[in-house]
């Protein structure tokens, strides 16, 4: 599998450097569930309290750049 490189925006600030994991979800499980949308859960590296800075409720703008798979997504 090849290796992607993800940027992660919290709002204006480039968080990237600061993620341990991430778990996307988009679309449905089954073919007849209903669509909800999508999540996306991040694990962040909190030395020096760094979570504080992040309020709740501030757009969070996944992405990649990698030719031909371009991948943009925006979580609140």
């Amino acid at each position: 599998m090849p290796k992607v490189t993800w940027t992660v925006l919290s709002g204006a600030t480039d968080i990237t450097s600061k993620i341990l994991s991430m778990n996307i979800k988009q679309g449905r499980d089954k073919y007849l569930d209903p669509y909800s949308g999508g999540s996306c859960t991040l694990t962040i590296n909190n030395a020096g309290d760094y979570a504080s800075g992040i309020t709740y409720g501030t757009p969070i703008k996944v992405s990649t750049s990698v030719p031909f798979t371009q991948f943009e997504c925006w979580f609140w």
